[in-house]
């Protein structure tokens, strides 16, 4: 009579849970550094969509800039030089929550931030700001250009910077165009 020897020894078990564990091991380091990859993404994504809405912010407002008599419709920065504050008119809205004719974007070194401020209220716009600069070439009044720039830090220490080119209505030509780049 034969005895059959069906079923496996305890080497061929723990060859098997070994591997079955390393394989694991694998598939789990891989899924962990693709939702690491996913987070990253959607950060620089946020970062970057908070950026262009205040940069739009920023540009609208100024596009809207209007002189008050023979003042000139932006005041700081001046012509042909740069600044970390961009101060303009603008026309009184009356139906406007703020209906004040100063708006004051500024960049707060210590907070990092920039806020927009008028004589009714003040406000961050953009956080993590590492630079915020505002340029006024030094053509005719008829055609200056403003440039702005936004530099901001994501979690991981990589900078997004966003630039705008904008002719403000008293600034503009017969033939004004708004750059983005």
């Amino acid at each position: 009579m034969t005895r059959s020897r069906a079923g496996f020894t305890l080497l061929e078990l723990v060859a098997v849970i070994v591997i079955l564990g390393l394989t694991g091991t694998g598939v789990l380091a891989g899924l962990s550094k693709a939702a690491d990859f996913y987070r990253e993404s959607e950060a620089e994504n946020d970062l970057a969509s908070q950026t262009w809405i205040a940069m739009e912010r920023i540009s609208r407002e100024l596009s809207a800039a209007s002189s008050i008599g023979a003042q000139e419709p932006v005041q700081s920065p001046t012509v042909g030089s740069s600044s970390q504050n961009l101060t303009f008119t603008k026309a009184s809205c009356a139906q406007c929550v703020d209906n004040s004719q100063s708006v004051t974007f500024m960049f707060d070194n210590t907070a990092k931030t920039i806020i927009r401020q008028t004589q009714q209220s003040q406000e961050t716009l953009a956080d993590n700001v590492t630079a915020f600069t505002v340029s006024a070439d030094s053509g005719a009044s008829n055609a200056r250009i403003y440039t702005i720039t936004i530099t901001r830090m994501a979690k991981n220490e990589r900078a997004l910077t966003v630039e705008t080119s904008v002719y403000p209505p008293a600034s503009r030509n017969s033939s004004w165009s708004e750059i983005v780049r």
